[in-house]
């Protein structure tokens, strides 16, 4: 059921944002631009003509901003493998049944390669994360309660909450709306309820994606399985590179403020280095942004170093913030954990919560 729900979700989301009519192609410029990075990985010399248009533009004294979008373009087209292949390869299983003939409907194939591939695989991607987070949460029916519930809300929302309007969010559109700071808090707040198909982990794009990785990702960490939960944001570097630098860290520094301990095993350490080394070898946006990898090395090896120092010899203030944390999470939230299992037991038996 869970699968089906899912399944529909992702295929409303895809014809929403890869729509054709009969005589004219309206496919959204970023998920053709997806489609065309799939191309050049099939096609690794198709690259270099990517870096002959930004010298070309470079040569003719273009725009300082047609020269930069060049080269970003070109830079980041190796940043989501996962959805750009998938569109590729539904293209040339087209092609093999013999059901589109590019040559003679080029807007139709086009259409179907996004919306079959974009579909089928973000539709896969996300059952797998669904079942590995009822997976994780199986033993613990307050958690498992919290994430269908959680769940379900965001599915809701998404499906018929209006997604608040966020392009151009700090310019005067649409018009008669000025730019204030009421206007700009109440779009983010309700961006936090519905994120709109851009951002919603039921949405299609590499960024959404990411988004339920990273649910999953937290639900293995709140069950106890922290080594299994940092194995995650390696996968991410196959679907958004540059959100994979991200979810790390952002686990690192959950870890480091809630249960540092968790940190001095060594089953962490190899999907930790395994997913800086990918990153590092993949990664080719520093240059177009103007950062060296000296800069990034020297970033790197001084929070390594803080973090290790926090965990094998932190101070006394440290040692005495994290027991008193953790006092607090034992009586807090260990209550509440004893009391929803009591009211799941209750439902269970058919007795009446109290």
């Amino acid at each position: 059921m869970c699968a089906f729900v899912w399944s529909a979700i992702y295929a409303r989301a895809t014809d929403h944002n890869a729509r054709i009519d009969k005589d004219n192609a309206r496919i959204d410029k970023d998920i053709v631009y997806l489609y065309l990075c799939g191309i050049e990985m099939g096609d690794p010399a198709l690259h270099d003509r990517q870096i002959e248009l930004a010298k070309q533009l470079d040569a003719v004294s273009a725009s300082d901003f047609l020269i930069y979008r060049a080269k970003m373009r070109a830079a980041y087209c190796n940043n989501y493998p996962f959805t750009s292949l998938s569109m590729f390869a539904a293209g040339k299983i087209q092609q093999k049944l013999g059901l589109t003939d590019p040559a003679k409907d080029y807007p139709g194939f086009l259409l179907n390669s996004i919306r079959w591939g974009m579909g089928f695989s973000g539709a896969l991607l996300g059952i797998a994360c669904l079942l590995v987070v009822f997976w994780s949460t199986r033993n613990n029916a307050a958690l498992t309660l919290a994430t269908f519930a959680a769940v379900a809300a965001a599915a809701l929302l998404y499906l018929y909450l209006p997604a608040p309007f966020l392009s151009w969010i700090l310019h005067s559109l649409p018009l008669g709306k000025e730019v204030t700071l009421q206007r700009i808090t109440g779009l983010e707040l309700r961006a936090w309820l519905n994120p709109t198909a851009a951002f919603s982990p039921f949405s299609v794009f590499p960024r959404c994606l990411t988004a339920m990785l990273a649910f999953a990702a937290f639900s293995l960490r709140w069950s106890g399985r922290s080594g299994s939960a940092y194995w995650v944001p390696l996968v991410v570097c196959f679907v958004h590179q540059s959100a994979a630098p991200i979810l790390l860290g952002i686990m690192i520094c959950c870890d480091l403020a809630v249960q540092p301990l968790v940190l001095r095993r060594r089953a962490i350490y190899v999907p930790i280095l395994l997913t800086v080394a990918t990153i590092a070898l993949r990664e080719r946006m520093f240059s177009t942004l103007g950062f060296s990898w000296g800069l990034a090395l020297v970033a790197v090896v001084f929070v390594a170093g803080f973090a290790a120092l926090m965990i094998l010899n932190p101070p006394a203030q440290v040692r005495s913030f994290w027991r008193r944390l953790n006092s607090w999470r034992t009586n807090s939230l260990g209550a509440l954990h004893i009391r929803s299992l009591r009211h799941w037991s209750s439902f269970r038996s058919g007795g009446r919560c109290s």
